[in-house]
This record gives C-alpha cells, structure tokens and sequence, in this order.
C-alpha cells in the first residue's frame, strides 16, 4: 500500500481529516507526567494509542525530538514505531538542501524511521524536491503558503505577474505526475488556501497549519480549500488539540477530536 492509498484508506475509516501533531515540550506535560524524557515517552505514547483510531494521522515535529539530543532522536524512532504501520506518519523537518544533501535526508526518512511524508523547503529548487517525490509510494509535503505572520516576507514577493506561493504552486502542477507531491499552506490565510486549490485542482493533498493558537479557522480553512468532492485538505493540530489542562486530560483530547470529526465529516468523500 502506498503512503496515498493509506492516508485515503485512514480518513475514511477513522471518519477525521486531523494530523495530529506530536511535539514534545516538557513544560506542557500534564502534571501526572514527569518532565523528562521517560515522562514524554509515557504521554505520547499513551496519545498515539488513544487517538490512533481517531485521527487521519500523526505529524512529528522534528525540532523537538532533536532539542534533546541523542535520546530525543532515539525517542522519535521509538515513537515513529509504534505509530507505524497502521497510522499515517509525517516526519515535519521542513528539509532543504541541493539533491546529493537531500539524498542523506531521504535515507534518514524514509529508510530510517520509515514513515509515509515529509515537509520540504522548496527554495533551492524543484531538484531538491525530486529526490523525495520520486520515492512514487511515499509521499512529500512542500511548504507553500505557510500559516506565520512572516509568510508575506518572500511568499508573497512578486514574481512577474504571480506571487511566489503561486509560481511554487504551478509549478508542482506540472511535477505532480503520481500525485504524491502535497502542499502546506496555512489556514490563516484563506484566501491563498482558495486561489491555490483553484489553481492545483485535485492533484494535491494540503496539509493545514495554524489552526487554534495560531489564530486559523477550521471551518474557514476547510470551505476555502474543498471546492470539490475529491479534494482532501488535511488539518494539521498539534499545542490546541494534545496539551489540555483538564484533570481527565485524555477524555478532553478525545472528546475534542470527535467534536472535529464530527463537524468535518461533510468535507470528507466517502
């Protein structure tokens, strides 16, 4: 099965357009876990059994594996596995690099740890990208349109008649044979969400940022980047949906994920 087929297969099944964001942070932890690796690896894990079911599938934030060294990286590998096979895993490294250096990223990622997605820069060029996106059964998410106020900075930057987003957008259009090049694009900019699923159509699979903390709108984000029936966009939650100060944490997060599903059901083709 390949990681497009399993991701399609996941949101069917578990009824949820949710990436559920995993990403340490020690002083998030509820207060029954202790603040150190051990008591990180006892909450995610307890989280990835909990809503495995529940949710499209899990991001991992690579940032805060790696902040903690060696063992942050052996705590990612062991977290990645018990996700995998059944859950759909994007590793979110955001690389970027000139193709012979992406080559050592892509042996990290998906020979390595094995999971089914990646988050890509695109600014040194589409080279770059192919080095991931033509493993045709795994699958690559480039940042686009990203959900930060900083966004406008080169995003947005004209180029002759289109703004970067969309030159980058375009142009994934054109490299998109297999249909495993997605793009991230950030729900607090809806807009752009709308005028670049207008222009990909559904040959791309967005994964969605910036919902919750960051200010982004569900509802918005999803009416603005399903136009059709088959598109998919993918809400991708991490602070807002993992870390609850509730007493009966786990029963709030799920309890939260099924009032999303639940309200984001109409959007998924089934």
């Amino acid at each position: 099965m390949t990681a497009i087929e399993k991701l399609k297969k996941n949101i069917v099944e578990n009824g949820s357009l949710i990436i559920a964001g995993i990403d340490p942070d020690v002083n998030l932890l509820p207060s029954a876990f202790s603040r150190d690796i051990p008591g990180i690896k006892q909450f995610f894990e307890l989280i990835i059994n909990k809503t495995i079911d529940r949710v499209a599938g899990f991001k991992f934030q690579m940032a805060h594996f790696l902040a903690m060294g060696s063992d942050g990286v052996a705590l990612l590998k062991s977290l990645v596995d018990l996700a995998l096979p059944d859950a759909y895993v994007i590793l979110d490294a955001k690389f970027g690099d000139i193709p012979s250096t992406m080559n050592f990223y892509k042996k990290f990622t998906f020979e390595y740890l094995n999971v089914d997605a990646v988050t890509i820069n695109p600014f040194l060029g589409f080279d770059s990208i192919r080095t991931f996106s033509d493993n045709m059964d795994r699958m690559v998410f480039v940042l686009c349109h990203t959900s930060n106020s900083g966004a406008k900075d080169l995003q947005e930057l004209q180029c002759g008649e289109s703004a970067m987003y969309m030159v980058i957008a375009r142009k994934l259009v054109e490299m998109n044979m297999h249909g495993n090049i997605g793009v991230v694009l950030g729900a607090t900019y809806p807009s752009e969400l709308k005028e670049v699923r207008i222009t990909m159509g559904n040959k791309a699979i967005f994964l969605i940022p910036g919902i919750g903390i960051q200010g982004g709108d569900i509802e918005i984000a999803l009416n603005s980047s399903i136009l059709n029936k088959n598109d998919i966009s993918l809400i991708a939650m991490s602070r807002s949906l993992i870390y609850r100060t509730e007493q009966n944490y786990m029963n709030a997060i799920t309890a939260h994920i099924d009032k999303i599903n639940s309200d984001t059901s109409k959007f998924i083709k089934r």
